[in-house]
């Protein structure tokens, strides 16, 4: 690292230190890599909202490395940990991928990281959603071996195929053929910030929960008789709400926490307590339901799902998770499905995993395993 920048770096950690109490003593002299990592090479993943290529399918790629993922909002705090990290140079001759896609980190911190892990032999990938014109200084790309445009491809991969899955089983169970429509869906707070939720516009909320977003083209897309392409982009997401409501028979509920599901059509909130029949809700009859969350599903949220999956019939309300964090399935017989299960099942449309692969491949190498087809 420049000697500048071991200067710059030490003035902006004393002004966080002064004026955001981040505490120093808190980061440990391990703290990058676990202590259960096994010998072998290692792939350090960063990521603020869901990885390009999951924990399963990296594992299964490339059974000799040890792929560290790592779930954090991509702030200043978050950089400099690792940047002053003692361990940092355990990552030396590994390789390292940052993935930001909800918020563009500091340049400076960013030129800062990726220099250091240049410096020590250390692959380095940067996977954004964002357009490079919209950083004001681009320098850091002085120092990334590897850079990848990311589409938010998964998130419309994983929409679609859970409206998929859910609509065929619900055919299979019934002996008919059926349609998305007349369908009650339920989304974990991890996914949305049910907070933001006012019932009237939900604009803003899409711009902080890219995958409401695309769950939103994917049901209205799902609704359409003709085959012509369906895109959300340049369309009022509150349109497409009320559609989904007003004609289609759609509702979306986001759980909250302590037990409290708000409408997002609506705003009005309920508990389960109101629910006397799933999935009526609130008197909306809905033929079909489903539950939506990222592989790190609130534990509250987990239970209630449980509960009614324990007391009615247990075939109608599957589990559809986006792996998120590296997925540890429990023995509670709830039944999941995996953005990978499903993508083996049906297809990916937007194909990330693939197209990152040959990034990564270039980085540490051609693959010595391959993905499980079956489902």
């Amino acid at each position: 690292m420049k000697k500048s920048y071991k200067i710059a770096v030490t003035i902006l950690l004393v002004s966080m230190m002064l004026f955001s109490g981040f505490a120093f003593g808190t980061v440990s002299a391990s703290a990058l890599l676990p202590d259960d990592c096994e010998p072998g090479p290692i792939v350090y993943y960063l990521f603020d909202y869901y990885p390009v290529l999951p924990n399963s399918q990296a594992s299964a790629l490339y059974p000799g490395h040890n792929f560290v993922y790592d779930h954090r909002p991509m702030e200043a705090t978050t950089l400099l940990s690792i940047i002053t990290d003692p361990s940092l140079d355990d990552l030396s001759g590994q390789c390292f991928v940052l993935d930001a896609k909800l918020s563009l980190p500091n340049e400076f911190l960013l030129e800062t990281l990726f220099e250091a892990l240049q410096s020590i032999g250390c692959k380095t990938i940067f996977v954004t959603t964002f357009d490079l014109t919209d950083m004001a200084n681009e320098d850091f790309m002085d120092y990334v071996d590897y850079s990848y445009q990311s589409t938010f491809g998964s998130l419309r991969s994983f929409a679609k195929n859970s409206i998929l899955k859910v609509v065929d089983l619900y055919e299979e169970r019934n002996n008919v053929t059926a349609s998305i429509q007349n369908t009650a869906i339920l989304i974990d707070k991890k996914l949305i910030d049910a907070t933001d939720i006012d019932g009237d516009d939900i604009t803003s909320l899409c711009e902080d929960s890219p995958f409401l977003l695309y769950l939103l083209e994917q049901l209205y897309a799902g609704t359409r008789t003709d085959q012509e392409h369906f895109s959300i982009e340049g369309v009022d997401p509150n349109d497409v709400l009320s559609a989904l409501h007003e004609v289609h028979g759609i509702d979306i509920f986001v759980y909250a926490g302590n037990d409290q599901y708000v409408c997002l059509y609506t705003g009005q909130s309920f508990y389960s307590s109101d629910i006397t029949s799933f999935p009526c809700i609130q008197g909306l009859a809905r033929e079909k339901c489903l539950a939506i969350g990222f592989s790190s599903i609130s534990s509250d949220f987990r239970g209630k799902l449980i509960d009614w999956y324990e007391q009615n019939d247990q075939s109608t309300l599957p589990m559809y998770t986006l792996e998120a964090d590296p997925i540890i399935f429990s023995e509670d017989g709830l039944p999941t499905h995996t953005d990978t299960m499903l993508g083996q099942e049906y297809d990916w449309s937007w194909n990330e995993p693939e197209e990152f692969l040959e990034f990564l491949i270039n980085a540490i190498g051609a693959p010595t395993g391959g993905l499980n087809n079956e489902t």
